[in-house]
């Protein structure tokens, strides 16, 4: 239920972005399967992997920095 309500703020972050004129990081790039790999739609949506390929560990870092540092 967790991922589906995740999923679903982050559907509208695009929006409120081009809104406010801001560039807002989606939330759910933190989104775990249980073998500790990013889901597909993280994988695909997010970081633009091919099908069955995950993002480098410096792109999730960089990922972070962007959340951590968002100001509003």
């Amino acid at each position: 239920m967790a991922i589906s309500i995740v999923a679903h703020i982050n559907s509208k972050l695009p929006e409120l972005s081009e809104e406010w004129g801001e560039d807002i990081p989606q939330i759910n790039v933190f989104m775990f399967n249980r073998n500790g790999k990013c889901t597909s739609y993280v994988c695909e949506e997010i970081f633009g992997c091919e099908e069955e390929q995950q993002p480098a560990p410096c792109q999730i870092a960089e990922y972070a920095k962007k959340i951590a540092t968002y100001e509003n």
